[in-house]
């Protein structure tokens, strides 16, 4: 798989990591590439949590392409504060703004 581009950023979320240290996240416009006949990725990267690659995340039209960047986003973070002593925040606050699939908060409950 080739390295994916972020693009053109349409929207930025910052947060914060227990320590004070900034973790941002980045999504990218959804994009159709001709090979793709006809439908759509939404790239994303976060900043601040150690791989920064750039992933997508593929719908059959720019709005599910969107929606489920925004899940995977949602269920990186889940994973993330599952795993790890440090936590992170948006405004002090656990909720981080991003949906969380249900499938990742299953399997946060084994």
């Amino acid at each position: 798989m080739k390295d994916v581009q972020l693009g053109e950023v349409i929207a930025t979320r910052k947060l914060t990591l227990d320590g004070g240290t900034e973790v941002t996240v980045h999504v990218g416009r959804p994009c159709s590439p001709p090979e793709w006949n006809s439908n759509f990725y939404c790239p994303y990267q976060i900043i601040g949590l150690g791989s920064e690659r750039v992933r997508r995340v593929g719908g059959v039209d720019s709005m599910q392409a969107l929606v489920l960047a925004l899940e995977a986003i949602g269920a990186d973070f889940y994973a993330y504060n599952k795993l790890q002593a440090n936590k992170i925040s948006w405004f002090d606050q656990s909720d981080l703004g991003f949906p969380i699939p249900d499938f990742a908060i299953d399997l946060g409950s084994e």
